[in-house]
């Protein structure tokens, strides 16, 4: 048979050189075109948002307790982190390299075409214009939305819809993700200063304080003194309870440790919190008990989850009228097995309580679902710190990982500011009416705060004056486009018109790297913060 021999025709350079330049303009348009209709990248620039983002910053690491923590870095006041921090869980003081940099702020993704295909939803972490500086790029969480009013009082956010005369809570837990994600750690067994003797914290405590664990035993035998897991030895029952006060190095119940070279560390009230155990149950274990305080009605009154070892589940509190038990609702979970540790979290945030069993929410109870707006400013102020404390009936039993969080907190006031919308009690904690007005918000409008609640600069405080008196001629423009003609009107200051929205921060990419060495070069990957944003 006769073979042809057939050759295949090679491109000239030029040819080459054209696919190749071809195809690089393909890669820019396509690349202009995904940055411009689907996600776009941003870089955190403040601590506004922190620590759910982080602009830029300074990254600690308690070497007593270990706990790793961020602190806002301020460019007018760049070497004021030489003075040191303090740990927010231990309270011990750091010592700061004086070499160190700062780290630059979060990479974020933001999905863009998102608001087209579906609406804002509350709590969503957006990225907008701000109408008073619409040059500028702003991200904050979502609060309020269309056609709705909108009050703040004891950190937490009331709506009334439009049409309607009750005032609802905005639950961040019917989405638990963004939830989980503002607790704020007070304190967490886990850390225990590795030098138990004298504290030298804010103020140069005189010698003589030392560190304590901050949960007391209450009755029954206990082992919790310098331990990380806190063993209940056996009997009828033991309770331990947390003294915010056990010691100086909790003298700041609540603080915002990120700003303590800004605002200080700045303590909110405690009413909504976050109390988690990892029970290890022995034999003869038959309940366990979660307590804290709330205001289920307008008195403070003792709320308890108490898991059985059967697995019956069951919220209770104390009448005020009758001071006998009643119980609010029970349901069967999961029996708990002797020797398996069992993670458990009693919520109270929002007016709801639940129970959590390895990370599920198994019950769930609300109250206070709507308030007319004579009880919502009638409301009494909560306890600025609560009674918490842990109990456990029969046993022996082994409490890991003993964790206690508090509720993000959207303040009425900051340092003599009024927020619009804010509801602000006077010094005997009556709630102050006189000119006082709910922020309204209109159709494909809306308003948005930050979660670092004292270092926000977001709709609660915008100046009314900025796009009035004609400093910034595109926030006039702003203005007389999407709000009414009367540029005295000062309703809508504060709020974002919905085509100012620029879409849905979903996912920090590159968080701060760590260096090659100690205060050296940050070229290494930080794969441990990469998030998705809730």
């Amino acid at each position: 048979m006769k073979q042809t021999n057939t050759a295949t025709a090679q491109p000239t350079p030029d040819e080459t050189i054209k696919e190749t330049f071809e195809s690089i303009i393909i890669a820019f348009i396509l690349a202009f075109v995904f940055r411009a209709y689907v996600v776009e990248a941003f870089v955190i620039p403040t601590g506004s948002m922190a620590p759910t983002l982080l602009g830029a910053h300074h990254r600690a690491e308690c070497d007593q307790c270990g706990y790793r923590f961020n602190i806002n870095f301020n460019p007018e006041e760049p070497s004021r982190w030489l003075n040191g921090a303090v740990c927010p869980m231990c309270r011990f003081d750091i010592d700061m390299a004086e070499d160190a940099r700062p780290l630059p702020g979060d990479r974020i993704l933001v999905h863009k075409y998102i608001y087209t295909i579906s609406e804002p939803r509350r709590w969503d972490v957006v990225v907008f214009k701000a109408p008073h500086v619409p040059d500028t790029n702003f991200i904050k969480r979502l609060v309020g939305l269309p056609n709705e009013s909108i009050s703040l009082l004891d950190g937490n956010v009331y709506f009334q819809k439009e049409g309607e005369t009750t005032w609802n809570i905005a639950r961040k837990s019917n989405t638990p993700k963004v939830q989980r994600a503002v607790w704020q750690p007070l304190y967490y067994s886990q850390y225990i200063p590795r030098d138990q003797g004298d504290l030298k914290g804010p103020g140069e405590r005189s010698p003589g304080n030392r560190w304590s664990t901050p949960w007391i035993v209450e009755s029954g035998d206990w082992d919790i003194e310098n331990r990380r897991s806190y063993v209940f030895k056996g009997g009828e029952s033991g309770q331990i309870k947390f003294n915010f006060y056990a010691g100086p190095h909790l003298s700041i119940p609540s603080i915002y440790a990120y700003n303590q070279y800004e605002t200080g560390m700045y303590g909110d009230d405690i009413e909504d919190i976050r109390l988690a155990v990892a029970l290890q149950p022995g034999i003869d274990t038959r309940s366990i008990s979660l307590s804290t305080q709330t205001r289920l009605t307008s008195e403070t009154q003792t709320v308890t989850a108490t898991i059985a070892a059967d697995g019956q589940l069951s919220l209770t509190t104390i009448d005020p009228a009758t001071g006998k038990s009643l119980e609010l609702m029970s349901y069967q979970g999961p029996a708990m097995k002797p020797g398996r540790t069992t993670p458990i979290e009693f919520w109270s945030v929002d007016q709801e309580l639940s129970i959590w069993i390895d990370g599920k929410r198994e019950l769930m109870y609300r109250y206070a679902d709507s308030l007319t707006s004579e009880e919502l400013v009638n409301r009494p102020r909560p306890l600025s710190l609560p009674s918490i404390s842990i109990q456990v009936d029969g046993g022996p039993a082994t409490l890991h990982r003993v964790e206690l969080d508090r509720d993000i907190y959207y303040a009425s006031s900051n340092r003599g500011r009024e927020a619009r919308g804010g509801l602000v009690r006077d010094a005997r904690g009556k709630v102050m009416t006189n000119n006082i007005l709910p922020m309204q918000i209109h159709d494909d409008e809306y308003f948005c705060i930050g979660d670092n609640n004292p270092l926000s600069d977001d709709g609660r405080f915008w100046k009314p004056d900025v796009a009035a008196n004609g400093v910034d001629p595109s926030a006039l423009w702003v203005r007389q486009e999407y709000f009414n003609k009367n540029l005295d009107d000062e309703t809508r200051d504060g709020i974002v018109p919905g085509k100012l929205m620029m879409g849905r921060a979903f996912f920090v990419y590159f968080p701060a790297p760590y260096p090659v060495k100690k205060n050296g070069w940050r070229a290494i990957p930080n794969f441990d913060d990469m998030r998705f944003i809730h």
